[in-house]
């Protein structure tokens, strides 16, 4: 790195330090935020360098300061209620700039078994849950944005859904960025604890009401006992020239099944980092994301699916669509344990680039240490089909339309995972838009 990019990085980490120091006795999670923010040092922050952050413009982020967004602006029920999933009108929690905003949220759909709380009063009342898995989580976690998250996330949020609880609706995470000057930094982070046989859909998304520039870094922790099962939904639509950074953490027991569908437009650089632990027999887990971009737009997924007991399942699949001069990179791992017997893991991760300057990256990865797996891996980068072209406009159907035909046959297969019709339709309607 050039002398300008080493003073530039020591300012955005100076900058950080500043923003602990706001953070450090601001709540009961100091003893959290200090071993958070001792290993992001331990770790520091990422450089292209590292294969994880290879394809990842980093030097224009760290060229740029952003303060911590410390307080939280009005933003009016009307505009929340906009963003309301109509399936969970009645379910939505809702944060603004990263900050959980309860007199905003609609909880009246909740059954009243299930608790939501600040995560520094949910470490008191479920100490035995968060204690020692946060610690040995945070203390596991290599990711340095995902560790600074834990170390500096505004008031977090946590769930606790009881064992045996069918959810007959879903539960809305709705993150509303409003920041009145650009360069906010916004942490916004949500623990959902699923008890035995439990089962819970979870909606995700992002809204931002104005055009400033924010660094937005999210984090999601969902640990699964027994039988739980757990359908999780993001998607969002952010401001241009914005940051996020996102992370998915998951601890599955036996019989788990878990679920993580994104969805991205591209309106900004987006680095989602999954790490899933399958850590019970019978676990099953499945990644899902479909990405397109135009312009500058860029989205990189860093995934460590992590088999760790026997006759387990895991399925990733990621597809993007690129245009313009857009970027993407897909970086996934299948880690299998000796003691990781039966597995049965799938990754595959497929591009359609419909411009000469656009370029997709891809790295399937396996590492198998047990000897009775079925494993299998696969990435393609190609455009659209011209004799599927071609017959299609011989049957009188434009190139326009034609294209359009194409492209969402290629992306219909991850949208058909999202089964909120709602959501589905708000995903496929940004997305036509897009080509």
């Amino acid at each position: 790195m050039h002398a300008d990019g080493i003073i530039e990085k020591e300012g955005f980490l100076t900058e950080l330090e500043n923003q602990y120091a706001q953070l450090i006795d601001r709540d009961a999670l100091k003893k959290v935020r200090n071993r958070a923010w001792d290993h992001f040092l331990e770790l520091g922050l990422p450089s292209r360098k590292m294969e994880a952050f290879r394809k990842v413009p980093l030097a224009r982020l760290f060229s740029k300061k952003y303060a911590l967004a410390t307080s939280t602006i009005d933003v009016s029920a009307q505009e929340v209620e906009s963003f309301l999933i109509p399936e969970a009108k009645d379910s939505c929690l809702v944060f603004v700039n990263g900050q959980y905003r309860d007199d905003l949220s609609r909880k009246t759909g909740l059954d009243s078994s299930i608790e939501v709380m600040s995560l520094d009063r949910a470490m008191k009342a479920y100490s035995s849950l968060l204690s020692s898995a946060w610690a040995k989580a945070i203390k596991e976690d290599t990711d340095a944005f995902s560790v600074l998250n834990a170390a500096l996330h505004q008031g977090g949020l946590f769930c606790y859904i009881p064992p045996k609880l069918v959810l007959a609706k879903p539960i809305q995470i709705l993150n509303v960025i409003s920041t009145e000057e650009s360069h906010q930094h916004l942490m916004p982070r949500v623990h959902f604890f699923c008890g035995r046989e439990s089962d819970v859909t979870v909606l995700s998304n992002v809204e931002s009401l104005k055009g400033n520039e924010y660094l937005l870094n999210f984090a999601y922790q969902i640990s699964l006992d027994e039988a739980a099962r757990c359908q999780l939904v993001h998607w969002g639509h952010e401001a241009e020239d914005s940051w996020t950074f996102g992370a998915f953490r998951s601890q599955l027991k036996r019989d788990a099944f878990l679920e993580v569908s994104t969805a991205s437009t591209g309106t900004c650089t987006i680095r989602h980092d999954y790490h899933v632990q399958l850590m019970g027999e019978n676990a099953n887990a499945f990644l899902n994301g479909l990405s397109q971009l135009d312009g500058k737009n860029q989205v990189h997924n860093h995934i460590l699916l992590h088999h760790q007991a026997p006759h387990c399942y895991s399925s990733q699949l990621f597809k993007g669509v690129l245009n313009g001069s857009s970027r993407s990179s897909f970086e996934g791992k299948i880690l299998v344990n000796p003691e990781a017997q039966k597995t049965d893991a799938f990754q595959l991760n497929n591009n359609l680039v419909l411009s000469d300057q656009a370029i997709a990256y891809s790295k399937p990865n396996l590492e198998i240490f047990a000897d009775d797996v079925k494993a299998s891996h696969g990435a393609t980068v190609g455009q659209l089909d011209e004799d599927q072209l071609f017959y299609l406009q011989s049957r009188g159907i434009s190139q326009e339309e034609a294209s359009l035909k194409l492209v969402a046959g290629f992306t219909g297969e991850i949208l058909e995972k999202v089964k909120i019709d709602s959501v589905r339709k708000i995903i496929s309607s940004a997305f036509t838009a897009k080509i």
